[in-house]
């Protein structure tokens, strides 16, 4: 039975992505946001950032003990793609437009700054594809989670569109200013 994880940079819809998946396939969600907040597999506090710490070589090892054999899961999460999985997953988002989805968050300058420039640098994919994952990266700057839910789905069965889906986002060409202001 598939594992699908869904990674990607906070504010690139990751959650509604795999809600929408989930009423397309039927597969159960596994949310590492929510394995966090609840402690199952968080290892500590980062006070200066106010975040949770989680310990990515443990992380596999805690959600696979969640998953009953013969069910489907979506894994989705910041850090889905240090689980492996049938196909890993990457949203995408322009990071001026991730930059304004994170300000209307709220969330404070350093916040918005570090997670649009792990954006900007492809952090999620450099990372999976260093673990040997199977990627399909989707754009949801001006898609839907309807529309990535669906372009996942095709995808999972059809090598062709997994081809077509393959890595290839850049932004750097794009925002040289933005890297610049940002402080890469």
């Amino acid at each position: 039975m598939p594992i699908i994880t869904i990674s990607g940079s906070p504010g690139t819809g990751k959650t509604a992505a795999a809600r929408e998946l989930r009423k397309a396939t039927g597969f159960r969600i596994i949310s590492l946001k929510g394995l966090v907040k609840s402690g199952k597999i968080s290892s500590g506090w980062d006070r200066k950032r106010k975040v949770r710490i989680v310990d990515e070589k443990t992380l596999e090892r805690d959600v696979k003990k969640l998953i009953k054999p013969g069910r489907s899961y979506i894994i989705e999460g910041g850090l889905a793609h240090f689980i492996k999985g049938n196909i890993c997953v990457i949203l995408r988002t322009d990071p001026a437009v991730l930059s304004r989805r994170l300000k209307r968050r709220g969330w404070g300058r350093e916040k918005v700054r570090e997670n649009v420039m792990a954006e900007m640098l492809d952090e999620s994919v450099i990372e999976a594809k260093s673990l040997g994952r199977k990627i399909v990266e989707i754009d949801t700057t001006k898609a839907g989670p309807e529309a990535a839910a669906l372009s996942i789905k095709m995808a999972l069965n059809n090598y062709r569109l997994q081809r077509k889906y393959r890595p290839k986002i850049n932004w750097t060409g794009k925002y040289p200013k933005l890297l610049a202001k940002i402080g890469a």
